[in-house]
């Protein structure tokens, strides 16, 4: 009995993390998009060159930033689905 009640559990815990990977692969997305809105308001309106210049270096790093992180979330989402696929044959 608690060897079943154990493994319903671990069942859980990884469709519960297959979520919170999700989850935290979509706000990276909407960080990201962000970034991309701020990033051509800037492109679009800002007239000052210096500033201009010095706001896109500024969002190109923070994209370089947030691109590496969204890949790693995606990496993480990949194993998750991968982990509650196999744990769900079991």
């Amino acid at each position: 009995k608690n060897k079943r009640r154990l493994a319903k559990f671990k069942r859980e815990k990884i469709r519960i993390w297959g979520v919170v990977t999700a989850l935290s692969r979509a706000e990276l997305e909407a960080r990201l998009s962000l970034i991309l809105t701020q990033k051509k308001y800037i492109e679009l309106y800002e007239s000052d060159y210096q500033k201009k210049n010095g706001k896109m270096k500024k969002y190109d790093s923070m994209l370089r930033e947030m691109g590496l992180k969204l890949n790693a979330a995606r990496i993480t989402k990949r194993v998750s689905e991968y982990l509650i696929q196999i744990n769900s044959l079991s």
